[in-house]
């Protein structure tokens, strides 16, 4: 798995396997963000200083702002 996410194209790939292989990348970051997003605010919403509250505000309202911009 490693290996088909970082490593170089062959040369001689057709276009449809490159097209895969960058869709293949895409799909994996997108995971590891939406991820990351996730585990942020979980962690966050646990905390019970105002700071981490307020942090939770700011990171909700700035993820939904920006899923919400075409």
């Amino acid at each position: 798995m490693i290996n088909k996410l970082f490593a170089s194209p062959k040369s001689g790939i057709t276009d449809d396997e490159y097209r895969a292989k960058i869709k293949y990348q895409v799909n994996f970051l997108t995971i590891v963000i939406i991820l990351t997003v996730v585990i942020t605010m979980l962690l966050a919403s646990l905390q019970k200083s105002p700071a981490s509250r307020s942090f939770l505000r700011g990171f909700s309202s700035g993820i939904l702002d920006g899923v919400s911009v075409p």
